[in-house]
């Protein structure tokens, strides 16, 4: 069944998955630990999921998709948030490279955390085997403070459930951790946060 809606941003962007067959799928980063409301993932009313993941120079995420069937997927969008220097952030699936964006420069002395920006989509489509694929989000480049990483959305030609599309997540602290990110990390900080 096709839909027509008509609009603008991201109305848009449902009208063209819905007349191309496309499903939406996302997955919230403050999954990897769990739940919102610890160090790395502190609450943010304007997040997604009113949470999102601090992540630092070096960072890594590893998202596993679990597939049952040939699958065609993109990654059609990144929600973030930064208050600093702008960072680089590279996405590779499979140790294959998908692409990279670069976050903008804002600087409003901590107030900034909780406003979020959209970069549209990454790289282009590929076509997965059944079974399960990794997924690599890896912060390159960033300054001290990092950023937020609220969700990535998906697209994708078969309509997967959920609990299998994105079936497992991984954090991997940098090995050379800023500053920032050791004193977010500290044993301090993490009884602060209950």
């Amino acid at each position: 069944m096709k839909k027509l809606l008509f609009g603008f941003g991201s109305t848009q962007v449902l009208l063209a998955l819905l007349i191309s067959g496309q499903t939406f799928k996302t997955f919230e980063f403050e999954q990897v630990f769990g739940s919102p409301g610890k160090p790395r993932t502190q609450w943010r009313s304007g997040a997604s999921g009113s949470s999102a993941l601090h992540v630092f120079d070096g960072d890594r995420v590893e998202i596993s998709l679990c597939l049952l069937e040939p699958t065609t997927l993109s990654i059609a969008g990144l929600q973030y948030s930064n208050d600093g220097n702008g960072d680089q952030v590279d996405f590779w699936i499979d140790e294959k490279y998908m692409g990279t964006i670069y976050t903008k420069s804002a600087s409003g002395s901590g107030m900034l955390w909780n406003v979020f920006s959209q970069v549209g989509r990454i790289g282009d489509a590929v076509t997965l085997s059944p079974g399960k694929h990794t997924l690599v989000v890896i912060v390159v480049k960033s300054d001290c403070h990092g950023l937020e990483i609220d969700n990535l959305e998906f697209t994708s030609d078969i309509n997967v459930p959920d609990e299998l599309f994105t079936c497992e997540s991984k954090f991997f602290p940098s090995l050379k951790p800023t500053a920032c990110a050791e004193k977010m990390d500290s044993p301090q900080q993490r009884r602060l946060m209950g």
